[in-house]
């Protein structure tokens, strides 16, 4: 059964990089639906989501949409990849060119034990 997890796309026009959450693949297990989740806001308002099976974050490699909050600075949102790989692996972002779209250059987000 493959896991859960998600794709970010990611439009880079100019300096500005702008993120639109994509679809969430694999199984769960109890037919539990495979689906984009979020974390309620931490002490500094910042909100984390993912791809998972239900309300608590995977702890195998997954892709993290990071909001961060105004007590951590605020800021623009944050893409990376959270979670742990077998056999002395890392969990890698990555990247792979999609296209040129009329918004900018368009990239697909995921991540993967390396």
């Amino acid at each position: 059964m493959a896991k859960c997890k998600g794709r970010i796309k990611k439009i880079v026009k100019g300096s500005k990089i702008t993120y639109k959450k994509m679809s969430c693949k694999g199984k769960c297990k109890d037919d539990e639906k495979c689906k984009w989740r979020k974390s309620k806001p931490d002490a500094h308002g910042s909100i984390r989501e993912w791809c998972g099976c239900g309300e608590t974050e995977p702890d195998y490699c997954h892709l993290v949409f990071y909001t961060p909050g105004r007590g951590a600075g605020g800021g623009d949102p944050e893409v990376f990849c959270a979670g742990d790989c077998k056999k002395e692996k890392k969990c890698k972002l990555k990247e792979k060119f999609i296209g040129d779209g009329a918004t900018g250059k368009v990239y697909e987000l995921t991540c993967s034990c390396k």
